[in-house]
């Protein structure tokens, strides 16, 4: 016999049932839609019976509706009278070849049909979404909660997924910010040009190959640098005040309400001046993100860190601090009411932070651990920036010290991140051995992890 886990079948819209484990968070799916997915996967690898248990929790008009629909779709593969009228003994699994078991506990109306227990206490239990305010964040937070014997449960915030945020009205003037083409700060022209020459050795030097960077020599504008026959040539990108906004342009023909605009347009469309023709290609990374982030700070002592996170008494606040004289970082948050630290080594051009925990970038740090703990049972959720603590002005919470004879977190309690990376191949490579995988240089290669002797 082949035993489906129980159908957990409660009453839905229009008069047709839904499918879900109640009580939980699980998705809600179609009964009708369900019962031919059995129909069609059923006997796919086996003829042996299927039994199917119904867990019911529907009305009787949903009911019968279940019912209609069990005899419409399975037809002869459902198994409604005994396979022989006379039998002293139940059939063998090879006589109920290709047949659908029905196990159902029917539930009838009150005073018809008796209801057990739990079914009783079912009736009192309601669920839904409860919506709390964030008083750091300064929005409502969306929970999923469910009511029984007049007690309120609720989770942690429910996570929105990109279809469900709310937009933000970016300005035009910092939509580029977060784009990886954008390195706000580039000391030197020099350096800038260090950037492209090195990342075209990596990746065979394709013309058009960019980056964008703040202009030293002319406040308010920027500077185009990039790669065409070898060499790294740099344009200004002007800005104007027009009608009260801000426009930029590289050639007084056209102009752009945003940087961004500007660069979509001339990665689609060739840049045409007297002496070449480009189109812009591939962006140079940018390998210091973190800069331009609100949660990063350049020379913030551990002393004046501990004072920031003691005055937002909320699990989850944070900031990532480069540590005085080394070319290492901390990251200082909040756990179990207490403030920490714990170091973020530089590996080559990765940072690690615990034992196990490789990134590309702090940016991707963040954002790893915003969505999965760091610490214990904590994600990261509340940046600490000058804003939040003048809008939420705590006084400095002494008792939330963590172990003062403790500078930091031992590595070993820092959650280590899962190994999904994904990299990219410089070099073409042929297997030697029958466990190997050939590859060209190029090519991106998924679920890595970062060991002692390589990727």
């Amino acid at each position: 016999y082949t035993f489906l886990p129980s159908v957990d079948c409660w009453d839905g819209p229009d008069g047709k049932p839904i499918i879900y484990h109640g009580w939980t968070r699980t998705t809600k799916i179609k009964f009708d839609d369900v019962v031919q997915a059995i129909k069609d996967h059923a006997f796919v690898t086996s003829s042996f019976p299927v039994i199917l248990s119904i867990e019911e929790h529907c009305c009787v008009e949903q009911q019968r509706h279940m019912a209609r629909v069990f005899k419409e779709v399975f037809g002869d593969q459902l198994l409604m009278k005994p396979t022989e009228a006379s039998a002293d003994q139940l059939p063998s699994p090879s006589q109920l070849r290709g047949k659908i078991i029905i196990k159902h506990k029917k539930l009838g109306p009150r005073g018809d049909v008796d209801v057990d227990m739990e079914d009783k206490k079912d009736e009192h239990k309601q669920q839904g979404e409860l919506y709390m305010w964030d008083s750091i964040d300064q929005k409502w937070t969306r929970h999923y909660c469910a009511i029984a014997n007049a007690k309120l449960s609720f989770s942690d915030d429910i996570e929105q997924t990109a279809e469900e945020e709310l937009p933000q009205d970016t300005p035009p003037t910092e939509l580029h910010f977060g784009e990886e083409w954008f390195h706000k700060k580039v000391e030197k022209r020099t350096s800038a040009e260090k950037l492209l020459q090195e990342y075209c050795a990596e990746t065979g030097g394709k013309d058009g190959t960019f980056l964008v960077r703040e202009s030293k020599t002319f406040p308010n504008d920027y500077t185009l640098s990039f790669w065409r026959s070898g060499r790294v040539q740099h344009c200004r990108i002007r800005s104007t005040m027009d009608g009260g906004t801000t426009k930029y342009f590289l050639t007084d023909n056209i102009m752009f309400p945003s940087m961004y605009a500007l660069i979509q347009h001339y990665r689609e469309t060739h840049l045409r001046c007297t002496e070449f023709e480009l189109r812009l290609t591939d962006p140079v990374p940018n390998p210091n993100p973190h800069e331009s982030k609100p949660w990063y700070y350049d020379g913030l002592s551990r002393g004046e860190a501990e004072d920031m996170l003691m005055r937002v008494p909320r699990d989850g606040a944070f900031l990532i601090r480069r540590r005085e004289g080394t070319d290492s970082y901390a990251i200082t948050f909040r756990a179990r009411g207490k403030v920490k630290h714990c170091r973020i080594h530089r590996d080559g051009r990765h940072f690690v932070l615990g034992t196990s925990a490789y990134f590309e970038s702090l940016v991707e740090l963040v954002s790893y651990y915003e969505k999965h703990a760091l610490y214990r049972k904590m994600r990261l959720r509340y940046p600490v920036t000058p804003e939040l603590l003048e809008r939420y002005n705590m006084e400095r919470d002494i008792n939330s010290l963590y172990d003062v004879s403790r500078m930091y977190v031992d590595p070993s309690e820092i959650n280590p991140s899962m190994p999904q990376r994904t990299v990219k191949a410089l070099y073409d490579y042929k297997a030697k051995r029958s466990d190997e995988l050939s590859f060209c240089r190029g090519a991106l290669i998924h679920n890595v992890s970062k060991e002692p002797w390589g990727w």
